[in-house]
């Protein structure tokens, strides 16, 4: 994994922060958390709730200053580092790329003395991912490309979505696959790793699902485009409902 420090001057007059649409029509919405300041201490992790609905977050505004020397803390979402974040005593201000669908960030300290988070800033989609639509079953015309074992149904569900995601790349642009795939991939393939070592009904486990989950949901506008494509239509089903037994092995 490639760590990347990130050190922005005077992000609030970004103009990449203003309200406006990002690929593929998504509205989006920059918001101030209300959040109380806090220390993030050595050895702590932080979970920062971004709000009940899950949803498409581009990226944060951190602004944190270090307290008794100089910090460094990682920046996480659904599980994967995001970015690391060096402190000095000033400079409070820090942009990290999120790109994922998520409700929740974490904030984890790694070296150094207490960081003080005095606020956080979202760029989040409008659209909120709700539940599943309900289609029927269809046989994927695919042979997988990797040849991934499986020994339950979460690293079984996890291998298929890699697998889908795969298969669909040929018939989607750089950009759609980029926005709505790779994050399914990603996500995915965490989730599979997590299956295998440590079994389908692990607490762990169950948050990746529905991480994977809900990363297919937000990419229905995809999907539904891709149902009008008669060679790619079943691979797009097939998507569709391998969420739809996600959300089943979840409840």
């Amino acid at each position: 994994m490639i760590r990347r420090t990130m050190k922005v001057w005077g992000l609030l007059l970004l103009a990449v922060f203003t309200q406006g649409a990002f690929a593929h029509h998504e509205q989006t919405e920059t918001i101030s958390l209300s959040l109380t300041p806090f220390y993030l201490c050595p050895g702590e992790t932080k979970t920062i709730s971004l709000g009940n609905d899950w949803r498409k977050v581009e990226s944060v505004i951190v602004q944190a200053i270090a307290y008794g020397s100089d910090a460094t803390f990682e920046v996480m979402a659904n599980g994967v580092t995001k970015g690391t974040v060096y402190v000095p005593k000033t400079d409070p201000s820090y942009i990290v790329t999120i790109a994922e669908t998520t409700n929740s960030i974490q904030l984890r300290h790694v070296t150094g003395g207490k960081a003080y988070i005095q606020g956080v800033t979202v760029r989040q989609s409008t659209r909120t991912v709700g539940g599943p639509s309900y289609y029927p079953g269809y046989p994927a015309p695919y042979e997988p490309k990797i040849a991934l074992p499986w020994y339950n149904e979460a690293s079984y569900l996890a291998r298929e979505a890699i697998t889908l995601s795969d298969a669909l790349q040929g018939y989607t642009n750089y950009k759609d696959y980029g926005f709505y795939l790779l994050p399914i991939k990603k996500v995915a393939g965490l989730c599979y790793a997590d299956a295998q070592a440590r079994g389908a009904l692990s607490g762990k486990v169950r948050a990746s699902l529905f991480a994977l989950k809900k990363q297919i949901e937000f990419a229905s506008p995809y999907l539904n485009t891709t149902f009008e494509l008669g060679h790619a239509f079943e691979l797009a089903v097939s998507l569709k409902e391998l969420g739809n037994r996600l959300d089943q092995l979840l409840n």
